[in-house]
Order: C-alpha cells, then structure tokens, then sequence
C-alpha cells in the first residue's frame, strides 16, 4: 500500500500507549496514525509502510489504538471507534461542535473535548453524558472557535489537562472546572500528556516555524526541549511540526 511521508503531517507528537500497544516481543511496534492533510487515519508497520487505512470525514486530530484491534478517533464535529474492517462500533457528534480530543476511560466510557463551547464530557456506550465541565471562562477570544483547544486528556487523578491552542498554555482543570496549574507556551501547544516523573510533556506547532517539544515540572519550569533549531534545514516548516498524533500497537 505504500510508504507514508511523515514530513507531510501538519500535526504535533502525542505517543501514549495502551493495552493493546504493550509490545513484548522484542520488535519494533506498528504505529496508528492521524494523517491531517489526507482526512484518513493508517496503520503503519516499523519500516513506515502503510497497512492499513481509513479515510475521515474531516482532520482528525485526536486517536488511540484500542485493546482488540478498533482505533478511537476525533474528527469534525464527533469521536468514533472503527474496526479493523472499517465498521462504525461507537459513534457520538455534538451538533456545530468540533471535537478535538478523544480517550477511552478504563471503566469503558468516553471522555471528548469539545473546543467551540469549551466542553469536556464523558459519554457512556449509549451517548448519554454522564460528566460535563465547562472552561469557558478559559478560553481565548481571539481566533476560530474550533482552534482554541486541541489536546485534552483525563488524568489518573480525575482531572483533565488541556492545550489551549490560541491562548498558548497548557492549564488542568478540576471536574468542577477549576483551573489549578498553568503554564504558557511559545507557540500554539498541541497536546501535552503527564509523564512517570510528574512533569507534563507538550508538543507546540504553529506557522511561526518554531515547532518543538517542551517538558516542564511541577512548577511550569522547562526542564528540557527539542525545537527546529536543533535539527539541519529547519524542516518543521509550515505544513509539518515535532511529529504525529500516534499510539504504538503491536506487531501485525
């Protein structure tokens, strides 16, 4: 089916793991991938050919590979889980929303960020929402609606930390919508996810050709960073940034 050209992937690095990404034997894993300019999401094997495709119905932005084989998915205006045969299993679509962010609970429900209202819900298999916070409040006034959050994911404590891509920070917030830690960004942050160490890693990609990864600690102190600066040609250039939205999986 081909080879994909990583370079032509306007979307920033988000790797995260899950049951069915633990990889034990040795090899390098498959990787599932969010493809913005192609509306598709693929399935790629170590050596970068493509497996496995499926197209979308807008930019995907957001996805998981789940225990099984089905991949979880944000796209346009709702998430959706697909098999490996391309069939719809889950599907759940706010009406003038845009989705941007997606994650499959331990408890089996759905948790979306939803960036035109500043929702973060969690949806049970039926679609009915059991939790809502609103971050309104939060969110910045300048720029498209769709564009003021991107990344979102709950975390093992029950709150939610979220990349406010306009606004150029990444805040968590309490179920009860409480902002409790924040930390500005130089660049438009597209996700960012808590490592074992207790600091937060977030990925940043704009026009401004300044994409990097940054850590920080506890404190919002960086920590450490790899930016464009430090690669030959400045490649991450308009139409690319520090990666892709991906999960490992294991080996086909």
């Amino acid at each position: 089916m081909g080879r994909f050209p990583l370079t032509a992937v306007a979307v920033a690095l988000s790797i995260f793991s899950s049951a069915h990404g633990q990889n034990t034997s040795g090899q390098p894993p498959a990787l599932i991938c969010a493809d913005h300019l192609g509306k598709r999401i693929l399935r790629l094997e170590a050596g970068g050919a493509i497996v496995w495709q499926h197209p979308t119905s807008d930019v995907p932005l957001d996805l998981w590979a789940l225990p099984g084989g089905n991949v979880l998915y944000a796209a346009g205006n709702a998430v959706t889980e697909v098999s490996p045969a391309g069939k719809v299993v889950f599907e759940y679509a706010i009406a003038g929303g845009t989705v941007v962010a997606c994650q499959r609970l331990e408890d089996g429900r759905t948790f979306l960020a939803e960036s035109t209202k500043g929702r973060l819900l969690i949806v049970d298999g039926q679609g009915v929402i059991r939790a809502e916070t609103s971050i309104a409040a939060d969110l910045c006034p300048d720029g498209p609606p769709a564009l003021r959050l991107r990344g979102a994911r709950r975390l093992a404590n029950g709150n939610y930390l979220v990349s406010h891509y306009t606004g150029k920070r990444v805040c968590e917030y309490t179920p009860a919508g409480k902002r409790i830690f924040e930390v500005a960004i130089p660049g438009g942050d597209f996700n960012a996810c808590w490592l074992a160490s207790g600091n937060t890693l977030i990925s940043v990609t704009d026009k401004a050709r300044d994409a990097m990864l940054i850590e920080v600690d506890p404190q919002g102190r960086t920590v450490w960073s790899f930016s464009n600066a430090d690669l030959a040609g400045l490649p991450w250039g308009e139409n690319s940034s520090p990666g892709f939205t991906a999960s490992p999986m294991a080996p086909l």
